[in-house]
């Protein structure tokens, strides 16, 4: 608006000034001429300069970092990331490149972009590629549009495709390289030498405790003596995972089973990425979880007979005589709890039961005491 002011005395020649008035928000008076003097004859032309510059707004992008999965344990893992215009000409701020670090740093900022015109703007977010192990990263980037509105004179800014705090928020994953584990089973059997052909098989039961991971079979089987495993069993994330292993009491004969209960605590490190694995059986490291059963078939017993016989002439009555019989081993024969028999006369007569626990052939001899 232009404001003509008239100067007294009201005749000729008379002064004037000329203003520009009520400018809005945005417009600014950059130059004028003419713009008082005396009114004469001449024709006089006031001229005015004006600049159209809305109030600029701000915003400040920002990324915000989740890393998601078992980390390891008072580890920094560190993030790296760019912030690129797609449009053309697009204000920048003054830091392109920021880093973040999980877990005491999630969040960063690329400071303030200074906006002065309306308009629609694009901007890149791409994480860093890193080669931290087991880490996931974020190959394709976030977009975020920053719509610009001049309302009267005054820039406004709505930000796309970001928090309510215009941080991109971007998520990877940590997931370790798995390991596996095979459990093994060691089945002695101690004792007697078992019939061949009547070897006998021993099962084995695994059970995991509190969702510790399991193999495919939960059962093993181990004829006469030897090893056996339940299979692999994977691990993704580092712990510490409780087992029992029991042996299966069966019924046959002249075995003792084991009955004693394995608890194997299996512990999974995480060593930069690389799981490590080692176990514990009872709370000792051992090679292999070792059952041990013993055979000893059921004893028998045999009682040897001795008959006397006497050939020649009869015998004077009530002058019978007693004999003696002596039971003698051969190469360590089992003997019975006394080796002497006697017989009064003519007759028969046993020593004593001998108690066989094996399996053999066993010599004896047997003389009479002259």
């Amino acid at each position: 608006m232009i404001d003509f002011e008239r100067h007294e005395p009201a005749i000729l020649p008379a002064m004037y000034t000329v203003k520009e008035i009520g400018l809005t928000h945005g417009w600014y008076l950059d130059a004028s001429s003419n713009t008082s003097g005396t009114i004469s004859a001449e024709t006089a032309t006031a001229e005015f300069t004006n600049r159209y510059t809305p109030d600029p707004t701000e915003v400040s992008l920002g990324v915000k970092k989740t890393l998601t999965g078992s980390l390891v344990s008072g580890k920094i893992y560190t993030f790296g990331f760019t912030l690129t215009a797609v449009t053309d000409g697009a204000p920048m701020p003054a830091e392109t490149e920021v880093t973040v670090s999980i877990p005491d740093q999630p969040t960063a900022s690329f400071g303030n972009i200074k906006f002065t015109e309306a308009g629609e703007y694009v901007y890149t977010i791409h994480e860093l590629f890193g080669s931290e192990p087991g880490v996931s990263y974020d190959t394709a980037g976030k977009t975020v549009t920053i719509k610009v509105t001049d309302t009267n004179g005054v820039l406004s800014a709505e930000v796309i495709g970001t928090n309510a705090d215009h941080q991109a928020e971007i998520t990877n994953s940590y997931a370790p390289d798995q390991i596996t584990l095979t459990l093994p089973i060691t089945k002695v059997v101690t004792g007697n030498p078992r019939p061949t052909g009547e070897e006998q098989t021993f099962t084995f039961t695994l059970e995991a405790k509190d969702g510790a991971p399991k193999p495919a079979n939960m059962t093993a089987t181990v004829t006469d003596a030897g090893t056996a495993s339940f299979g692999p069993i994977t691990y993704t994330e580092a712990g510490v995972y409780t087992y029992t292993i029991v042996e299966t009491t069966g019924t046959a004969t002249g075995y003792t089973y084991d009955s004693a209960v394995r608890t194997v605590k299996v512990t999974v490190s995480d060593d930069g990425g690389a799981l490590r694995v080692s176990y514990t059986v009872n709370g000792e490291t051992v090679d292999s979880i070792v059952f041990t059963n013993d055979y000893k078939p059921t004893p028998t017993t045999v009682e040897i007979p001795v008959e006397k016989k006497i050939t020649g002439n009869a015998r004077p009555t009530g002058e019978e005589q007693t004999f003696t019989f002596t039971l003698e081993d051969k190469d360590g024969a089992p003997l019975p709890a006394e080796t002497t028999v006697t017989i009064t006369d003519e007759g028969t007569a046993k020593f004593r039961p001998i108690t066989y626990t094996e399996a053999g052939v066993y010599t004896y001899t047997i003389v009479e005491t002259t």
